[in-house]
């Protein structure tokens, strides 16, 4: 399964948990396929953390801020950083419960691959586009396909 038909999958979920009108759970799936920010960390985000569509938060196991290979933050699109506004309106935390409640949740969506491979082929994918750039090649390596299956 490529990045493309998982993003697809996330944005299909996304849609699916706005019109059952569960919109923390939709929100939480949306910044997970649109960054590869860690579930614990986005569950700790706050509204003051978007400046504008920019997603500037911590990492809370290492410190150090969530940011792309050229050092800016990550962007979401405007349908997403609206809906994180419009979440919990009297408090500037967005999400209200853990991590783990919500990984129960989205098991009743079934899935078919674990959360955090959005992390990871986010990460792969980013660092891919970045080496193109660099070299002008459009082509992975084969090193680059043996570090992607470990």
């Amino acid at each position: 399964m490529s990045i493309c038909d998982k993003a697809r999958q996330g944005k299909r979920l996304m849609n699916q948990l706005i019109t059952e009108g569960n919109l923390e759970l939709a929100a939480l799936v949306g910044l997970m396929y649109q960054t590869p920010i860690c579930i614990a960390d986005l569950t700790r985000m706050k509204k003051s953390n978007l400046k504008g569509n920019a997603v500037w938060t911590v990492a809370k196991k290492t410190g150090k801020p969530y940011v792309d290979i050229c050092g800016h933050a990550y962007r979401v699109t405007k349908e997403l950083r609206n809906l994180l506004l419009s979440i919990n309106c009297d408090t500037d935390m967005i999400f209200t419960k853990s991590a783990a409640i919500y990984r129960k949740e989205l098991k009743k969506y079934g899935l078919p691959f674990p959360l955090h491979e959005f992390r990871h082929e986010f990460i792969f994918y980013e660092y891919i586009r970045h080496r193109s750039k660099r070299r002008h090649k459009s082509r992975l390596t084969m090193i680059d396909v043996y570090l992607h299956e470990k």
